[in-house]
């Protein structure tokens, strides 16, 4: 388990994929916006988030994507369902763009599933990682409906996302599903 300053952020969501009561994968959005810049992309390359943010552009940055290995096997979708849950932040917040800050062995996945385009790196045994990275980024208006088309599975609706990102004041009751609750570890 690794945990840091960014998971109790106020625009960050920790998810947890289960399946038959078992935690198979796990995800952390960031929603990144001009006024507020905190996610793990921008310390590691700066300057090209930066240049988005600068831009007024609003982001979604997708880290911490773990699966279980052992699974891989018997469940070869996982991290398709798991990246699910950034595809519902892009529409969610309107994201203009998405980040993948990546190994680079990882970014010939995110090219063809998401057209994501390298911006920066690599950068080479990066600090508090001790591995190299890479950052890609999606242009979501013009590569989402493509994803849609070749991915239909990645399609949501607004319920749907209002679940997962909404905040507890825009609901009359409290929805019936998992809540993004990490974070609240340590008021519990």
């Amino acid at each position: 388990m690794f945990v840091d300053d960014l998971d109790f952020d106020p625009q960050a969501y920790v998810f947890g994929v289960y399946c038959e009561e078992m935690l198979i994968s796990s995800l952390r959005i960031h929603h990144v916006t001009p006024d507020h810049r905190a996610c793990p992309s921008r310390k590691l390359f700066p300057e090209a988030v930066d240049s988005f943010l600068d831009a007024g552009m609003t982001l979604i940055d997708p880290v911490r994507h773990a699966s279980d290995p052992d699974l891989f096997d018997d469940l070869p979708p996982i991290p398709y369902l798991t990246l699910r849950i950034a595809t519902m932040a892009i529409e969610y917040f309107d994201a203009d763009r998405c980040l993948s800050f990546v190994p680079p062995r990882h970014t010939a996945f995110y090219k063809r599933v998401f057209g994501s385009k390298p911006v920066a790196g690599p950068r080479y045994n990066c600090p508090g990682y001790g591995i190299d990275f890479s950052l890609l980024a999606a242009d979501c208006p013009v590569e989402l409906p493509k994803v849609y088309r070749r991915y239909p599975f990645f399609r949501s609706q607004p319920f749907e996302r209002r679940m997962m990102f909404a905040t507890a004041d825009n609901f009359i009751t409290q929805p019936l599903t998992v809540r993004p609750t990490a974070k609240y570890l340590l008021a519990a």
